[in-house]
């Protein structure tokens, strides 16, 4: 009941804020105490999300991407076909999908470190560093998804799912801080830099979308060179298919259920899982500025804005 009263007091402030942008109907401080109330769970500052996303130099592989680009689908992915692999029995749901902790449960499991490199997502780009030395004679998969999609699920996982940003998708867009800018600017700078890494492996979104098991098959044999069978592959795409995924969210096990709201699709994590759906959130001027922006990313990466 208490939740339902939430829900319905915050559409409510976001009418009158975008009714009355100018007044200040109530402390966005408040907003976030009711909310830690209703769904309690510890205060993450600035500094907690950069250690949560540290770089780990023990690692042997690390999988980056800027937030919202199809990261939680392939570490799902991933991490089947690793426990099927080595006949990781006692593997749990949370093992397989953090991926991190596989390789203390057999020796030839290479340790895969998972993250937001840089954190470019809490950073203008200016800020973004610019030299990736630190990845020299490691493995690097980089995940990069269409520039449009990747920022209108940003906004909802941030507006309607962790509750950090009450504007609308037009200001997220254009945020001077883990805005457009800055995923274009992280991306650019990678481009620069994939010499550095042993070994390096972009992967689109798209191509995932498009030919799952092919993509999976190539970052596979990325982390574990001809070892992953064809028959594990298959069922490691079947596990990460988006209604396995979306029960498994049903069920608690792709993170904390007090982020989404039951039957809203989009406060969850398996949100839409749709190519080239940014162009239904977006107004005219905010294709107009997505072109402008978009036109600056590499053409190494093989994106343009259509509609």
């Amino acid at each position: 009941m208490i939740q339902k009263l939430y829900f319905k007091f915050q559409k409510i402030y976001r009418e009158l804020k975008n009714r009355y942008p100018r007044t200040m109907i109530m402390p966005r401080y408040l907003i976030r105490i009711l909310h830690w109330w209703i769904h309690p769970r510890p205060l993450r500052t600035v500094a907690d999300n950069r250690l949560s996303y540290a770089y780990d130099p023990s690692a042997d592989i690390f999988l980056l991407s800027f937030p919202k680009c199809g990261r939680t689908w392939l570490r799902l992915m991933i991490g089947k076909s690793l426990s099927l692999q080595y006949n990781l029995n006692n593997v749990t749901n949370f093992d397989i999908l953090k991926v991190s902790t596989l390789h203390k449960m057999h020796p030839k499991i290479p340790k895969i470190s998972i993250c937001h490199d840089d954190v470019p997502h809490n950073k203008s780009p200016e800020e973004l560093e610019r030299n990736k030395t630190r990845y020299k004679g490691k493995k690097v998969i980089l995940l990069i998804r269409q520039p449009g999609d990747a920022i209108v699920s940003l906004y909802f996982d941030s507006s309607k799912r962790k509750m950090t940003f009450d504007g609308n998708i037009s200001s997220l867009i254009q945020l001077k801080k883990g805005g457009l800018e800055s995923f274009i600017r992280y991306y650019n700078i990678w481009k620069e830099n994939r010499h550095i890494p042993s070994d390096f492996l972009l992967v689109r979104y798209e191509d995932m979308k498009a030919n799952t098991e092919r993509e999976l098959r190539r970052v596979m044999d990325f982390i574990c060179p001809h070892v992953i069978t064809n028959e594990i592959i298959n069922k490691a795409v079947k596990y990460g298919g988006f209604d396995n995924m979306r029960k498994l969210e049903e069920a608690g096990k792709l993170g904390k259920k007090s982020l989404r709201k039951t039957g809203d699709y989009e406060t969850y994590k398996t949100r839409r899982g749709k190519v080239g759906g940014y162009v239904d959130y977006l107004k005219e001027s905010d294709m107009k500025y997505l072109r402008k922006i978009v036109s600056r990313l590499s053409s190494f990466y093989g994106y343009s804005i259509v509609g």
